[in-house]
């Protein structure tokens, strides 16, 4: 009999690769020497506002380093918002407004 997971891959399986780093001239440089589809979002909170932004860029397409899709709003005061769900939302965003056939 088949045995079936409640999940289609395991947790401790590798997915996708991730990069980040927390100094912004190394995650600078880092970007700049990954591959593929990337995709970079971003939150911040100044003066009392709370902002998102994103940016996809495909590498190893016709025109490297275009920019595919790019966006930047403020989504609300420091009063109604958080940096914590501004950060969620910026991944939401730029997942719904990922370009088709990507």
């Amino acid at each position: 009999m088949e045995t079936i997971g409640a999940y289609t891959l395991p947790p401790w399986h590798s997915r996708l690769p991730i990069g980040y780093d927390l100094d912004r001239d190394m995650a600078t440089e880092s970007a700049s020497r990954m591959e593929g589809i990337l995709v970079a979002t971003s939150a911040s909170e100044k003066a009392g506002r709370v902002g998102i932004g994103g940016i996809v860029r495909d590498t190893l397409g016709n025109r490297p380093g275009q920019m595919l899709a790019r966006y930047s709003i403020m989504i609300g005061s420091r009063d109604n918002q958080n940096i914590y769900t501004a950060e969620l939302e910026a991944i939401v965003m730029v997942l719904r407004y990922m370009p088709d056939g990507l």
